[in-house]
């Protein structure tokens, strides 16, 4: 987890497995990041794994997730 965003997604984009990176992408007080977070494992609860991907959640709650490094048509074979 970080909100260090620009520095770790680019560490893990050169990765070719990773256990996933969640970014809080707002930099807010501690109980706030708190709250964002337990919604990120909330998420991660829904969708399984976060294995080669990366969960974004803004301040307002918002989730994204991705893959990264980015999945190729080929692999999904």
């Amino acid at each position: 987890m970080t909100n260090n965003r620009e520095d770790f997604v680019e560490l893990v984009a050169k990765a070719d497995l990773h256990a996933g990176m969640i970014v809080i992408v707002p930099n807010v007080r501690r109980e706030v990041q708190k709250a964002l977070f337990r919604a990120t494992l909330q998420h991660v609860l829904t969708i399984g794994t976060l294995l080669n991907r990366v969960l974004e959640i803004d301040g307002n709650g918002d989730i994204r997730v991705y893959d990264l490094p980015p999945r190729h048509e080929a692999d999904d074979g």
